[in-house]
């Protein structure tokens, strides 16, 4: 964060706890996420947890707002994310500045890249599409097979990417 702020001055801002200097804004309600993603040309994220398949609400929040995005890859991001949202992911500072040169040149990349961020959002990521996993694997690990297309039984659409990822807890021990 710091690197884009040096790169990009005043017309940076950065929040959250933690982070120091000019473009530092400071914490904010949780609310705020939909108003400032729609309000930036690009949003830039780095978790503070770095672990196997983690990543906070941020992430999905920012895509379903449509924003374009650089965030830095945790583990396991190829897996959960494929590859519609590769390019999204950096792993070094210099990814991540070159990332948001190649975004901010172009409008119709921008706009090319907020469209296949919302669209991703909706297809693998909506409250629906994950209450009806979590209700299918209730069902599943219940013994139970659920008969209803819309839960996720016989005629349900091919799973989303997300949902491929293995368990980081099951049977009270951690994974990964």
């Amino acid at each position: 964060m710091k690197a884009l702020e040096q790169t990009y001055g005043a017309s940076s801002a950065v929040y959250g706890s933690g982070w120091k200097g000019p473009s530092a804004k400071g914490p904010r309600e949780f609310d705020e996420q939909q108003r400032l993603n729609a309000g930036s040309r690009i949003a830039a994220g780095i978790e503070c947890l770095f672990s196997p398949w983690y990543f906070s609400n941020r992430l999905p929040i920012a895509l379903a707002c449509g924003v374009p995005l650089i965030y830095r890859r945790n583990p396991g991001f190829d897996q959960v994310f494929g590859e519609s949202l590769a390019d999204r992911f950096f792993d070094t500072t210099p990814q991540a500045i070159a990332m948001a040169e190649r975004l901010l040149a172009s409008d119709d990349t921008l706009r090319a890249q907020s469209r296949a961020n919302r669209l991703f959002f909706e297809e693998n990521l909506t409250t629906e599409l994950v209450a009806r996993y979590v209700v299918s694997t209730s069902l599943s690990r219940a013994g139970k097979v659920p008969t209803d297309s819309r839960i996720g039984g016989a005629g349900a659409n091919a799973e989303p990417l997300w949902q491929r990822i293995p368990p980081l807890v099951s049977g009270g021990r951690v994974h990964g």
